[in-house]
This record gives structure tokens, sequence and C-alpha cells, in this order.
């Protein structure tokens, strides 16, 4: 019966040593290796301020590769913890999870056939958790993109992304030359 205790005792001191490691990690806004951190993501519609909710979008975070990897062996099927389809919520954010690691460095946001793609899709994880990053808007590029005209802050952990959801009219423009 002691022995049962004991694992049960070891158990938990790993968890709770698991747990401080990294909230420590949380508080220095750099988290430890091993530690899953939430990024939330929040699209938000640039001509009327407006959060945009319902849509997909892909996130995947790279190394210093940026995404460039050798091919897997035959046979072996590679499963990345760190890629997902990440859906927005009523106030149009979504959250990722990132499963850190010191050798990650960039996120990596697409939503294709989705968005007007007006925005920036790559982000230094260091600067999102660190501060937060709201994205580059360009006005005009593509020329379906709208001028900005909302405006806000993220904070530490949050990309704010400045876009417009693709019409069926933009849709028929990009495939007419």
């Amino acid at each position: 019966m002691a022995r049962l205790f004991g694992v049960v005792n070891h158990k938990r001191i790993q968890a709770i040593r698991c747990l401080q490691v990294c909230a420590f990690g949380l508080l220095a806004f750099v988290p430890s290796a091993h530690c899953q951190t939430d990024i939330v993501l929040r699209f938000i519609d640039a001509e009327s301020g407006k959060a945009i909710s319902g849509i997909s979008v892909s996130v995947d975070a790279w190394d210093e590769n940026e995404g460039r990897q050798k091919p897997q062996p035959s046979g072996i099927l590679r499963i990345d913890e760190n890629s997902a389809i990440v859906k927005t919520d009523k106030d149009g954010k979504g959250i990722f999870h990132l499963h850190y690691q010191p050798s990650l460095k960039t996120l990596n946001v697409h939503s294709v056939g989705v968005l007007r793609g007006c925005s920036g899709y790559k982000f230094s994880i260091e600067g999102v958790l660190h501060s937060g990053v709201v994205a580059s808007y360009q006005a005009g590029n593509p020329q379906w993109c709208v001028p900005l005209k909302a405006h806000a802050n993220a904070r530490p952990g949050e990309i704010v992304i400045f876009d417009k959801r693709l019409t069926l009219l933009d849709r028929i423009r990009q495939e007419i030359p």
C-alpha cells in the first residue's frame, strides 16, 4: 500500500514541478521547454472594425528552416503538434495551442480562399509572446484591399489581423486576368 502512495505522490510532484516551470516561463514571457502556450488570433474587419467570425485559418510554427524539411523516410508519417486549423468565434478570436520549443522562431497564419490577404502572415513567436503583434496592413495590394479604417492594440500572446472576407466578386476577380 505504501508503494502505491509513493507512486501517486511521485506523479503529483512531477505535475507540480511542470506547472511551476511553465508558470515561471509564462511570467517571464519566454515559455520553457515542454510547455504549451496559447496564442490568441484576433481577426478584425479592416473597414468596419467588427470581428470576422466563423472563419478557419491554418497556423504553423516554424523553426529557422521556415517549413523546409528533409523528406520523411518511406512509410513514416510526420505529425506536427505545432500545426493546426483554428476557427474564429463570434468575437473573431481563435486560439492556437503552441507547444513551445526554443528552436521555433516564426508563426505562419494562412487563410486561403477565406480572406483577401491584405495583412502580413509571418510573425515572430518571441514578439507575439512578449508584447503581442498587430499585423502589417497593405491597402490596395492586392487591388481589392480597402483602406484601413479600424484600429486595435495587441496584448502579449495575441496577434491582431485586419482583413476583409473574400466575396464572390473577389473570387471572380482573382480568376479573370
